[in-house]
């Protein structure tokens, strides 16, 4: 991982946790704490495909090739 990547991930990491902090503040309203949740999902898939923590999904994967005549 580059310097440059390492920062990158060090970022979403630090956006992450100050996001999941709003999310449980307790004046934060119901609707805001779900909107914060999807930026924490989003995030968390972020921080997973940096750290190469995918597991088996592969989104991002070429298709296979078609198969058959056309």
């Amino acid at each position: 991982m580059t310097e440059y990547e390492v920062g990158y991930l060090q970022a979403l990491q630090d956006v992450q946790i100050a996001v999941r902090q709003m999310v449980n503040n307790q004046d934060a309203s119901p609707e805001g704490k779900v909107a914060l949740l999807g930026v924490v999902s989003l995030l968390e898939g972020l921080i997973k495909e940096k750290t190469g923590q995918d597991g088996d999904r592969d989104d991002h994967a070429a298709p296979d090739p078609l198969r058959g005549s056309f």
